[in-house]
């Protein structure tokens, strides 16, 4: 069963979730019948490269979302369903977007682990692509972009978002002071 779901899923991730969750499952079914759990099958996981910290519950991020410009709207909630890199995200052009089908893709080589990644659009990214076709400027190859040129560096724009939507950590500096630092883009 692990691993058809290594074959069928290509997300290390996704697949450590999901054998993570059958685990307790396993041990529930063996407990009552007087198993012992020897008895439960070592479901080894997946080595997960250079593993992101740092996610937002919902409210903070319609909070954060809706503290940002317009035009960086539709790159957060793009990066809050998919877990993508912002290089990944900000590069992303038209041609790596299938709306017909319902996917996006990056061809291995084009991503930080040089590994390539397939995403199925769910409806509010499925929406949100389409809306940003239907307003793309000629000739603009970029699927997030300020009225035709790419999107480099919006951390500004994150600063003050994370403060209009208090989502500020508290750090020590080089002397020991505590000081608000705004969450990591």
């Amino acid at each position: 069963m692990v691993d058809d779901k290594r074959k069928f899923v290509g997300n290390k991730w996704v697949v450590n979730c999901q054998c993570s969750r059958e685990k307790p499952l396993a041990s529930e079914a063996v407990a009552p019948r007087g198993h012992r759990h020897s008895m439960i099958p070592y479901i080894p996981m997946l080595k997960e490269s250079n593993v992101r910290k740092g996610f937002f519950e919902d409210h903070e991020f319609f909070d954060l979302r809706d503290g940002l410009p317009v035009h960086l709207r539709p790159v957060v909630t793009f990066a809050f369903h998919t877990g993508w890199r912002k290089g990944e995200i900000l590069g992303l052009t038209w041609e790596k977007v299938d709306l017909r089908r319902g996917i996006v893709r990056l061809d291995p080589g084009e991503t930080k682990n040089e590994e390539g990644r397939v995403i199925y659009l769910e409806d509010e990214l499925m929406n949100e692509l389409k809306a940003l076709q239907k307003n793309r400027p000629p000739g603009c190859p970029y699927v997030f972009h300020h009225q035709g040129r790419p999107i480099r560096d919006f951390r500004a724009s994150w600063d003050a978002a994370c403060l209009k939507a208090d989502l500020w950590k508290l750090k020590k500096d080089d002397e020991g002071n505590e000081i608000k630092v705004p969450t990591k883009i």
